[in-house]
């Protein structure tokens, strides 16, 4: 909560080793917020780095409208290397088969997509944008936005937060197809944009900020803790309910403080007029009791509705098979033996047989998303000559304890031995 209120909430959940895609225990409902912390500190930050790139520039000592004419080309190309720098960064920490939090919520791995905003805004100023385009012109922008909405639709269709395409350019030609929507919508000649500036969409980008603020916190405050996947009833409500809210909160608190109610507030506090010796029995009482109720709800939202946890991905092997089968949920992967012929090939292994627990530290090891089948566990075992595998990894699991009912670490490792299994142990728990 404290690294909410400060905009560090993306940081504080790296520092902490939490996982924002594997979570064990109950979600917080302040999670979804370390998008906001990347902005807030981006918008801390660019400023200053700005102002150094204006006091560096070679053109200071010419006029300011001159300045800023010749100047703008120049800071778009600079601002562009410096995403092009923060992309890299996202390319070159992400590992396949690991967690992807560092990556996924870093500051500087996503700041390019602030950046190309930041970029285009140097060089395309709606204000200044020619109303009047040839035919020819219009036609092309228009083109140009609608291929751009294409590619973000088939990028959030096709690819997973698990995509290794995601983080080595995925987000990156999302960040930039995202830009050319902007800059196409931006411009006072398109059709596309009064298109998508009707009022309806136009109502929902006002409050689109407390719409993001308030979902997480309305689903996991109204999911039932045994419930998983959509509900075709509950859903719609939830939607609804988070309009409501998002239009109160735009009302009631947005708007306000953009037009300066803090401001009043702090005058009138100055003033004495917020004196607590002016406060009846009756406000003090409603000051102490909708206190101690805010109270309550942020420790209610520390976790509300346990996350669904993970299926275990494979079970394999020979003797044991079945019981293992009665835990494990997921599709089992085929039997791993390999032939005498194909064992001399790879470096002997004491152990010929291998059963393998692992938790959410492990989920990448199996995953077609992370790995190649060349690079998977099953595949690198082979390897060392373990021609019988039990492989049992579930996202939500711990040593001893259970979760929905999930079997922990002992009681997975258990059933395998009950069944007869009778070779070396792996246990990967994180």
């Amino acid at each position: 909560t404290i690294a909410s209120i400060f905009f560090v909430e993306n940081w504080w959940a790296i520092g902490q080793g939490m996982s924002y895609f594997d979570r064990f225990g109950a979600p917080s409902v302040f999670s979804h917020l370390w998008s906001l912390a990347v902005e807030e500190q981006f918008y801390i930050i660019w400023p200053w780095l700005l102002l150094l790139l204006l006091k560096i520039s070679p053109h200071r000592d010419r006029g300011k409208r001159a300045r800023r004419e010749r100047i703008r080309p120049n800071l778009a190309l600079v601002t562009i290397f410096l995403a092009f720098i923060s992309a890299v960064l996202m390319a070159v920490l992400y590992e396949p088969g690991f967690d992807t939090t560092r990556v996924y919520e870093g500051t500087d791995t996503r700041a390019f997509a602030l950046l190309f905003g930041a970029a285009l805004a140097m060089v395309w100023p709606s204000r200044r944008l020619d109303r009047n385009l040839p035919f020819k012109a219009r036609r092309n922008m228009d083109l140009l936005g609608v291929g751009a909405l294409l590619v973000i639709f088939i990028l959030i269709w096709q690819t997973s937060e698990f995509s290794p395409f995601l983080y080595r350019g995925g987000m990156v030609i999302l960040a930039i197809a995202t830009t050319i929507v902007v800059a196409v919508l931006a411009h006072p000649a398109t059709r596309l944009g009064p298109i998508i500036g009707c009022r309806p969409l136009r109502w929902i980008g006002v409050r689109s900020y407390a719409i993001y603020l308030w979902q997480l916190p309305i689903i996991i405050l109204t999911t039932p803790a045994d419930s998983h996947g959509f509900h075709p009833l509950r859903a719609p409500v939830q939607v609804a309910v988070t309009f409501l809210v998002a239009a109160l909160s735009w009302k009631y608190i947005e708007d306000p403080v953009r037009k300066g109610a803090i401001g009043r507030l702090w005058k009138r506090f100055r003033a004495g007029e917020f004196s607590w010796k002016k406060f009846g029995p009756e406000g003090k009482g409603l000051t102490v009791a909708g206190g101690v109720v805010v109270l309550l709800l942020l420790l209610a939202m520390v976790g509300v509705a346990p996350s669904k946890p993970i299926a275990p991905i494979a079970t394999t092997g020979g003797a044991g098979e079945a019981a293992v089968k009665e835990i494990a949920t997921a599709a089992p992967v085929a039997k791993t033996v390999i032939s005498p012929e194909e064992r001399n090939e790879f470096p002997k292994s004491l152990c010929a047989s291998v059963a393998y627990i692992g938790d959410s530290t492990s989920v990448g090891l199996m995953d077609p998303a992370y790995l190649a089948p060349e690079h998977r566990l099953d595949q690198r075992l082979k390897e060392v000559g373990v021609y019988e595998q039990h492989i049992d990894i579930s996202g939500a699991r711990s040593s001893y304890e259970e979760v929905n009912g999930q079997p922990n670490a002992v009681e997975a490792a258990q059933a395998i031995a009950d069944a007869g299994f009778d070779g070396c142990w792996i246990f990967a728990m994180g």
